[in-house]
């Protein structure tokens, strides 16, 4: 059954403008060299997307003056610990995130958090969220594909990260951070993404 216009308007305004208090706009677990925060934090020229707060969780950081511009930020929050225990944090103090966002996650480590994530989807998720997964391990994602069915999340497929060979070099796309171009320009390989969806039904299923 497919989703009336006014629901589908109505599920989009739930993300767009400022996020009230106790929400995040997106949640990036494994932000590294902070290039996709940053580009949603200090370049966001809207007033309504400036009022848009902002969390990054990861395990260990380089060099604190890497983020000196990030940590400025008033609309940014950065946490240094496990995903998996800023998730419990985020859970015990009732907060929730429109949207959580997985770029390039160690093939290894990273699998059993994105099913962490998947499982607490419920709980810090709201109905139509999505999480989004990039990778360059084909595995990667189909571990999340199945971890996603098995919590009864619908998956979509996205279109991959490629770079152009131009006259005048290389181009990237947009959405690409730093470390996938960097990555992309070395090996010459894709990035592979996939949406993960906290649909309606689900989140009525869970409810009960």
């Amino acid at each position: 059954m497919k989703t009336p216009a006014h629901g589908k308007a109505k599920a989009r305004r739930l993300f767009r403008g400022a996020t009230p208090p106790g929400v995040f706009q997106t949640m990036d677990i494994g932000f590294g060299s902070g290039h996709f925060l940053g580009r949603r934090v200090l370049a966001m020229k809207n007033p309504r997307k400036r009022a848009r707060n902002y969390l990054g969780v990861d395990e260990k950081i380089r060099s604190p003056t890497r983020y000196e511009r990030l940590l400025r930020a008033s609309n940014l929050e950065l946490r240094i610990r496990p995903a998996e225990e800023t998730l419990a944090d985020i859970i015990a103090a009732g907060k929730k995130t429109r949207h959580i966002n997985i770029d390039m996650p160690n093939p290894i480590k990273m699998k059993s958090t994105i099913e962490t994530v998947i499982r607490a989807a419920p709980q810090i998720l709201f109905p139509n969220s999505k999480i989004f997964i990039a990778s360059e391990d084909e595995s990667v994602i189909a571990h999340a594909v199945a971890a996603a069915k098995r919590y009864g999340l619908r998956t979509q497929k996205m279109a991959e990260l490629q770079r152009i060979q131009t006259p005048r070099g290389l181009i990237y796309p947009r959405r690409a951070t730093a470390f996938m171009r960097e990555y992309m320009r070395i090996t010459g390989n894709p990035i592979y993404r996939i949406a993960i969806i906290f649909t309606p039904k689900t989140a009525r299923r869970n409810q009960k």
